[in-house]
C-alpha cells in the first residue's frame, strides 16, 4: 500500500468520523458471522463471530437445549429439551416459537432449504419451515437407524441401517412415489454424504468408504492403510470436489479426490467426532465436547482445522 493510498484512507476515514460526530452517531466495527454452532457447555446455539482462526462465539441465539441440528439460514432448528424434541422457527429474525414433535429421544434431522426430514422414536417425519408435519412410512426392516440424508429437489430420504441380516445397508425412500429401494448391504453404516448424483457410505466396522452412483455397482474407494485409522465420519467439500474423513484412530481428517486420489491430511489437536455442515457456511463441525473448545474445518481450497475457546455457563 503506498503512502498515498495510505493519505487517502485516512482522509476518508476523517471524513466518515467527522460526518458521524456531526449526526450525533456513532461508527462502530461488527465482526462478521461465520455460521451458527450448539455449544453444550452453555446449552445454546451461537452465533460464530469473526474469521476462521480468529473466531469467538457470540450471545446465543436460542438457549436452553440440549441438542440442535438447524436449517441452512440457521432461522429454523431441531431441538431437543429435557421434556421432547421441538421445530423452533424465527430462531434469529423473531421471537422464536416452539412447536412439540416427539418426545424425548435421541433423534437425526437432515436439512434442504424449505423441509427438514426428522427421524425420532423410531418415526420419521417431513418437516416445513411454517411448522407443519406430515408423518412418512418408509417401511425400513428393523434394525438401528445410524444416519440420513435428504435430497430435497429429488424427495429422497437415504437411510443408513445397521442390523444382523441381510437387510443392513443404505436404503433410498422416494417420497413422491412412497417406494423403498435398497442400494447396498453393509452391516455397520453409520455415515452418509452425497456429491451430486453419488452416496458415499462410511462402514464403522472397517473404515471402508464406498460409493454409490444410480444405475452402477457400489465401488469401495482406495483408503489409508495405517492399522491405527478409524474413520467416524464423512462429509463432501461445499463444491463437491473432495471428499474429507474424520479419523478418530489418527487424529486427523483425511481428504481426496471423490474417486478416494489422496490429496492431504489436515493433523487435529484433537480427536474428530463428527462432520457437520453449518448450515450455508464453508465450515464443519470437528468436535464440540463439554468443556473443550470448539473445533472446526474450514471447507475451502486450502482446508484447515482451528479452534473457538471454550465457553461454560
Amino acid at each position: 500500500m503506498t503512502h498515498a493510498t495510505l493519505r487517502t484512507l485516512s482522509l476518508t476515514l476523517g471524513s466518515l468520523c467527522a460526518a458521524s460526530t456531526a449526526h450525533g452517531q456513532n461508527i462502530g466495527l461488527t465482526a462478521p458471522t461465520a455460521g451458527y454452532v450448539f455449544n453444550p457447555a452453555t446449552s445454546a446455539l451461537h452465533p460464530i463471530a469473526g474469521l476462521p482462526g480468529a473466531s469467538l462465539l457470540a450471545a446465543p441465539v436460542l438457549s436452553g437445549v440440549l441438542s440442535a441440528s438447524f436449517s441452512p439460514d440457521a432461522d429454523s432448528a431441531v431441538v431437543a429439551k429435557s421434556d421432547g424434541i421441538f421445530l423452533v422457527t424465527n430462531v434469529r429474525t423473531a421471537i422464536p416459537q416452539y412447536q412439540p414433535l416427539a418426545p424425548p429421544n435421541p433423534y437425526l434431522a437432515a436439512w434442504g432449504k424449505s423441509t427438514a426430514i426428522l427421524y425420532a422414536d423410531g418415526k420419521y417425519q417431513l418437516l416445513s419451515r411454517s411448522g407443519d408435519s406430515t408423518a412418512l412410512n418408509p417401511g425400513v426392516p428393523p434394525g438401528t437407524v445410524t444416519a440420513i440424508d435428504y435430497d430435497e429437489p429429488a424427495q429422497r430420504l437415504y437411510i443408513a441401517l445397521a442390523a444382523d441380516s441381510e437387510d443392513a445397508g443404505l436404503y433410498v425412500y422416494s417420497i413422491a412415489q412412497a417406494g423403498l429401494r435398497h442400494l447396498m448391504t453393509l452391516a455397520n453404516p453409520i455415515a452418509i454424504a452425497r456429491a451430486n448424483s453419488t452416496n458415499f457410505v462410511l462402514d464403522g466396522a472397517t473404515s471402508a468408504i464406498w460409493a454409490l452412483t444410480e444405475g452402477q455397482a457400489p465401488i469401495q474407494l482406495p483408503g489409508p492403510t495405517d492399522p491405527d485409522t478409524r474413520f467416524v465420519a464423512i462429509a463432501v467439500s461445499a463444491d463437491a470436489s473432495r471428499l474429507y474423513a474424520a479419523d478418530a484412530g489418527l487424529r486427523q481428517v483425511l481428504v481426496s479426490g471423490l474417486d478416494g486420489a489422496f490429496i492431504s491430511r489436515i493433523q487435529a489437536s484433537t480427536t474428530p467426532a463428527k462432520l457437520e455442515r453449518l448450515g450455508n457456511s464453508p465450515l464443519l463441525l470437528v468436535s464440540n465436547e463439554p468443556g473443550q473448545p470448539v473445533w472446526l474445518l474450514n471447507d475451502t481450497s486450502t482446508p484447515a482445522v482451528f479452534f473457538i475457546p471454550a465457553l461454560s455457563h
